[in-house]
């Protein structure tokens, strides 16, 4: 087969081979972000927690729940979720900062439950302070109403 040379290290046939492969790669970009901003978030399939617990006295822990939807993808959580902070004995917790979108409510116990009160939330972000004696902790529980597992406990001990 003739292939016509263009300039000293290019021909037709390899401009034409790049014109193929890069047209599909800029309409997915371009399509991409039309596809996320279309709709709201749907209901959570799936949830899940993670947390930089603190284990010095004082140091604060960050506590995050999110909502997912069978693609990984954000998706809201029900409300009525709940997520109960219990101090072991001699322990204290300071509430440092939390989401909006939550109802956070110290008990006379000593425990902090929130609860989320708002249709329009994928993720919650709690932040707390534990103070207390080495050897003592504290429990996070987390329920999330109609998607199992539907509880978790995390139990962490002070150093």
């Amino acid at each position: 087969m003739f292939e016509k040379k263009i300039g000293d290290s290019m021909n037709r046939r390899t401009i034409v081979k790049g014109a193929a492969w890069s047209v599909p790669v800029v309409a997915l970009a371009v399509a991409a972000p039309s596809a996320a901003a279309s709709g709201n978030p749907v209901a959570a399939t799936f949830w899940g927690t993670s947390a930089t617990a603190s284990v010095i006295s004082g140091n604060t822990t960050k506590y995050v729940l999110d909502g997912q939807d069978a693609l990984s993808d954000p998706a809201l959580l029900p409300i009525g979720s709940q997520m109960t902070l219990t101090p072991g004995p001699g322990v204290t917790l300071t509430m440092v900062r939390s989401s909006a979108g939550v109802l956070v409510e110290p008990q006379t116990d000593g425990s902090i439950i929130v609860t989320i009160i708002a249709a329009d939330i994928t993720e919650v972000d709690l932040r707390f302070s534990p103070v207390g004696p080495a050897g003592s902790g504290y429990t996070i529980t987390t329920s999330v109403p109609n998607i199992a597992p539907f509880t978790e406990d995390i139990n962490v001990v002070l150093q």
